[in-house]
């Protein structure tokens, strides 16, 4: 899609998970190539989001994108995929949703482009727990809102959820909750795995 790229966020320590989460087999396909899957229909581009240091096999370097800042979290992703496309809209997506789908990104794709076909006028367009709390790492970010990102980060505001607050976002409850089950424990990756049969 025109001036839209796609960004995978696997830099995370994945801390919680005591493994590298973009690693775990689902389906017979890592998280992170399930993620890409879902963003390249809807993005010029798919890139890889890395913290500095960690390395993929088998993915292509010039689609790697490096953290430059550290311990400010899915921040630094985010800012680093702007400084290298500052004129670009990034549709944006954790590698921890396994029950992502390509319609799962079409239907918040379709939210963000409006009925006729023209951008919304909101600076992220993004799904919403059925808590009703917005889902910044899966969301189309317009680039103003990165620019206010990056002035919230030098105050010391480093969450992109924030952020997201203060851009008015456009909300999308999703059509199949499991699109927003997310894995961050072992407990949660077990429960997904029970789900997926």
């Amino acid at each position: 899609m025109k001036n839209v790229k796609g960004l995978v966020l696997a830099g995370g320590q994945s801390s919680r998970m005591k493994q590298d989460k973009a690693s775990l087999q689902f389906h017979g396909k890592s998280l992170r190539e399930i993620a890409a899957a879902a963003l390249s229909p809807w993005a010029e581009e798919v890139y890889l989001s890395l913290r500095y240091g960690q390395s993929v096999f088998a993915w292509d370097p010039d689609l790697l994108i490096y953290d430059e800042l550290s311990d400010i979290g899915p921040a630094a992703a985010l800012l680093a995929a702007h400084k290298l496309f500052p004129e670009s809209a990034w549709l944006v997506l954790a590698c921890d949703f396994p029950f992502v789908t390509e319609d799962a990104v079409g239907s918040l794709w379709k939210a963000h482009s409006g009925s006729h076909g023209n951008p919304v006028g909101s600076l992220v367009t993004c799904f919403q727990h059925p808590d009703e709390t917005p889902e910044p790492l899966f969301a189309i970010w317009q680039p103003a809102a990165f620019v206010k990102l990056k002035e919230n980060v030098s105050r010391g505001i480093q969450g992109p959820l924030q952020t997201l607050k203060q851009c008015l976002p456009t909300l999308i409850v999703p059509e199949n909750p499991q699109w927003l089950r997310n894995t961050n424990t072992p407990e949660e990756w077990a429960e997904a795995l029970r789900l997926k049969k």
